[in-house]
């Protein structure tokens, strides 16, 4: 029997999501609590892998996407500034902003993905 390698956090099958539901779930993904318990090249290396996931799942969605999903690589691995939060809510504000590069008409926010909009960290996260 096939079953997941971390049934508590597998995440929904996304090859049937819309393309928004994919950043969505992107977002939610690398925003979970236990997610921003590790050091920033931990992060990185996962965060990367759900990045190439959303690649792929948005292939042929347009250059627009194509190149905001490149910037969102090239800030958090290639010139990185090393804060993890600081990070995430870049990498998140490109999320919303690719959202609605592919046609959502509800616009999120930070708060919507759990995540403050002040420079002050949660005690959990380490620099």
């Amino acid at each position: 029997m096939n079953e997941p390698l971390h049934p508590q956090h597998s995440a929904p099958r996304t090859e049937h999501l819309s393309p928004v539901e994919a950043v969505d779930r992107f977002a939610q993904e690398i925003s979970r609590p236990d997610f921003l318990t590790w050091e920033y090249g931990d992060w990185m290396r996962r965060v990367n892998v759900e990045l190439s996931h959303l690649a792929t799942l948005l292939k042929g969605h347009g250059d627009s996407v194509q190149s905001r999903i490149a910037r969102m690589h090239d800030f958090i691995q290639l010139e990185p500034d090393w804060n993890l939060m600081n990070t995430l809510r870049r990498t998140l504000r490109e999320a919303i902003s690719l959202r609605q590069d592919l046609g959502a008409t509800d616009l999120k926010t930070l708060a919507d993905y759990g995540v403050s909009t002040t420079e002050q960290d949660p005690s959990f996260v380490t620099h």
